[in-house]
């Protein structure tokens, strides 16, 4: 173990994954998404490295919609 490898880094010395190198790619987690669901994730995930307020500002508009559309669904199954 060393400054350059230490033990919590696993036995290969590579660095775990950050933001910028995901186990999972963020695409394979929001194709099986709806939309507003994908969109708001994409959105929370990069608004630090890309477009700041203004992805923070378009994410609660997916998740506003999400919430409408939630809320309209409820109110369809009470009815039914």
């Amino acid at each position: 173990m060393s400054a350059t490898d230490p033990g919590h880094y696993g036995s290969d010395g590579r660095p775990p994954p950050t933001r910028r190198d995901p186990p999972v790619q963020l695409i394979e987690v929001l194709e099986g998404l709806e939309w507003n669901q994908a969109s708001d994730i994409k959105y929370l995930y990069r608004y630090k490295d890309k477009g700041g307020l203004r992805d923070l500002a378009k994410a609660r508009w997916h998740l506003d919609r999400l919430v409408v559309k939630a809320q309209y669904e409820e109110s369809e199954a009470r009815n039914d």
